[in-house]
């Protein structure tokens, strides 16, 4: 079925300039330096579930995980599917998240495809956001963070970059912020009258839809083969130990023979 966009929802307010661009550390703030982590789906508000499925490699190992976890309140409010998500050395990757959110008369769907970042870049393929059957945001992944939504109704955030509290790169698929306003939006003729209830009741719900964070890389592990600090008073092979046995020990000079006569006397 073909979906009517909503006039005036589609076009960005613009691309974020790097001095209005969010420190992001309460969006996913649970990366270490030198760590890489992502997570498929987070809400906070009326609807408050942590990231699911969410995966931290430590260590730059390759870790991934597709299992959804859900409140169980919840279960019958949120419907997902999320294909995996990856975290590694440097690098993490949400590979598909589709989720419909159906409370009352209300239907918000919303899809991220391919968010990845390596080191301090990221990449979007494409991003969807439906409200009530009507098309919001149906667009590429754009390179830098855009602004699109209902006004006073919705807000949509696409390919939010920044930086973590602890300074590691993150950006974010989608950030859906519920506002209210419904009441106005239906008077304009934009939204449908059955919407009013639903939407002003999830007024200050936040919904983030695919996020990754890259760490830096992991730190090498040490190679216990490795030779001890050259200025290890322990190692044996350091020129400077007092107790080194190579260590040749200080001798005194030998004495040259005297070759001249002397007197004999006696």
């Amino acid at each position: 079925m073909r979906r009517r966009a909503i006039a005036g929802s589609g076009v960005a307010v613009g691309a974020l300039t790097a001095a209005t661009a969010l420190v992001l550390g309460s969006v996913t703030g649970h990366a270490q330096t030198g760590t890489s982590e992502a997570f498929g789906i987070e809400g906070e508000g009326l609807l408050d579930f942590g990231p699911t499925p969410h995966v931290v490699s430590e260590d730059g190992e390759e870790v991934t995980d597709s299992t959804i976890s859900l409140p169980e309140e919840l279960e019958d409010l949120i419907e997902l599917d999320v294909q995996h998500v990856m975290a590694g050395d440097n690098v993490a990757e949400v590979k598909q998240v589709d989720t419909t959110i159906v409370r009352d008369q209300l239907e918000l769907e919303a899809t991220v495809e391919n968010l990845r970042c390596e080191g301090n870049s990221s990449t979007l393929d494409h991003v969807f956001v439906g409200l009530g059957g009507d098309e919001v945001v149906n667009i590429p992944g754009p390179d830098e963070t855009e602004e699109h939504g209902i006004p006073g109704v919705l807000e949509v955030t696409v390919h939010q970059q920044g930086t973590t509290d602890d300074g590691d790169y993150t950006a974010q698929g989608l950030v859906i912020e519920v506002l209210g306003g419904a009441d106005g939006a239906i008077e304009d003729g934009l939204l449908p009258p059955e919407l009013a209830e639903p939407l002003n009741e999830l007024a200050g719900q936040t919904i983030t839809i695919g996020s990754v964070t890259c760490g830096g890389p992991a730190d090498e592990p040490k190679d216990p083969e490795d030779p001890k600090d050259p200025e290890d008073p322990e190692d044996p092979e350091d020129p400077e130990d007092p107790e080194d046995p190579e260590d040749p020990k200080p001798t005194a000079p030998k004495p040259d023979p005297v070759e001249d006569d002397l007197p004999v006397t006696g």
